[in-house]
C-alpha cells in the first residue's frame, strides 16, 4: 500500500545515499512498486528537489531546495510543538490558514514560503516575500485567556534565542517583537479562540526577516538577518532551532514556571529601566518608566506622579529622552 509518507521515506534513502539507488532498492523497503517510486521522484523534482535519474543506475539527490518542507527540518528533539509541519509556497496568512485546521492535534506549524496578506497586530500589513521564515503554531494549552499573552513571551524568546544562536543579539520589545540596535526584525501574532473563560485554541504568528535586504522592505524601522550578517544562513537550521526552543518553553508554561519565563523577558527586554510612551487603542496615551512584567504578561509602567498602570495592549516606544 501507498502511504502518505512515502515520498518522504524515498526523500530520506535519497539522502542518506552517495549513489545511485535503483527504482527496485527504493521501493522494496517501502512496499511500493517501481512506478510508484517514479511518481514520487517526479513530484520531489516539481517540488525542487535536483535529482539525477540514470537508465541503469536509479536516482541521485544533487541538491534539495531552498525551501522550509518539512523533510528538511524534521525530526525534530521535540516532544509537542512541531509533531507535524504542514508547507505552502504561498498563502494569504499562515494564521488565516490554521484556522481551518484548529481542530488538529496542537503542536502543528504551517510554514510557507510567501504570504499574500499577512498580518501584524491591530490588522496591520506585514510584508512577507521569499526568504523569510513565516509559520503559524497551533497551541491548545490548559491556561485562561488572561494569560494568554505569555505565549507570546515564550514565543518571541525562542526567536530571541535561535537568533542569539547565529551571532545576533536582539532586544525583546514589549509585547511582540524582537529588534535588533532597534530595529524590528520579527514580530510575533497571537490570536485565541475562547468561550466561558476557557482557550479552545491559540494560534502563534511567527514573522522572521530572513534572506533578503531590509531595502525591500517598506518599513525604515525593520532590518533582516542578511543585513545585519551581510550573507544568507540556513532558513531551514533556524526554523528548526525556533520550534525547537518553542517547545522547550511551551513544557516550561504548562508545567506552571512563569517566573523563568518572566525572568527571560526581564533580562531581555528593550523597555524595562527606559522612559517609554504607551498608546492605547482608545488613543489614550501614558508616559513613564516601564518596571516590570505582571505574572500574565502585563506591562507595568509607573507615571512621572509615581502612580503605576498595568497595559495588557498597547503601542510601546521609548520616549525622546531615552532614546
Amino acid at each position: 500500500m501507498d502511504r502518505p509518507n512515502t515520498r518522504w521515506e524515498i526523500l530520506r534513502n535519497l539522502k542518506k545515499s552517495e549513489t545511485f539507488l535503483s527504482g527496485e532498492e527504493l521501493a522494496k523497503p517501502l512496499g511500493v512498486s517501481r512506478i510508484s517510486v517514479w511518481k514520487h521522484i517526479q513530484n520531489l523534482k516539481k517540488m525542487g528537489y535536483e535529482i539525477e535519474s540514470k537508465r541503469g543506475e536509479g536516482y541521485k539527490l544533487l541538491e534539495p531546495p531552498d525551501k522550509l518542507l518539512p523533510p528538511e527540518i524534521l525530526p525534530l528533539d521535540t516532544e509537542i510543538v512541531g509533531r507535524e509541519i504542514i508547507h505552502y509556497e504561498e498563502v494569504k496568512s499562515t494564521n488565516l490558514k490554521m484556522r481551518e485546521k484548529s481542530e488538529e492535534e496542537e503542536g502543528l506549524i504551517i510554514l510557507a514560503e510567501r504570504q499574500t496578506e499577512g498580518k501584524g497586530r491591530l490588522g496591520r500589513n506585514w510584508k512577507s516575500p521569499k526568504g523569510g521564515i513565516w509559520m503559524s503554531v497551533l497551541l491548545k494549552p490548559n491556561i485562561p485567556p488572561v494569560e494568554t499573552p505569555l505565549l507570546t513571551m515564550i514565543s518571541s524568546t525562542s526567536v530571541f534565542e535561535s537568533l542569539q544562536e547565529i551571532g545576533i543579539e536582539g532586544s525583546i520589545k514589549w509585547p511582540n517583537d524582537v529588534l535588533v540596535d532597534g530595529e524590528k526584525i520579527c514580530g510575533i501574532l497571537t490570536e485565541m479562540d475562547a468561550e466561558m473563560g476557557a482557550l479552545n485554541y491559540v494560534i502563534i504568528g511567527i514573522g522572521l526577516n530572513v534572506n533578503f535586504d531590509k531595502n525591500e522592505l517598506p518599513d525604515t524601522g525593520a532590518t533582516t538577518v542578511q543585513s545585519i550578517l551581510e550573507e544568507k544562513v540556513d532558513r531551514k537550521a533556524l526554523t528548526g532551532s525556533i520550534i525547537t526552543n518553542l517547545d522547550k518553553w511551551y513544557r516550561k508554561l504548562k508545567k506552571n514556571s512563569k517566573e523563568e519565563i518572566l525572568d527571560s523577558w526581564r533580562a531581555n527586554s528593550h523597555n524595562l529601566g527606559r522612559k517609554v510612551d504607551v498608546e492605547m487603542v482608545t488613543g489614550e496615551s501614558f508616559t513613564g518608566t516601564a518596571v516590570d512584567f505582571t505574572d500574565t504578561g502585563g506591562l507595568v509602567v509607573k507615571g512621572e506622579n509615581g502612580s503605576e498602570r498595568t497595559f495588557l495592549s498597547g503601542d510601546v516606544t521609548l520616549s525622546s529622552d531615552s532614546r
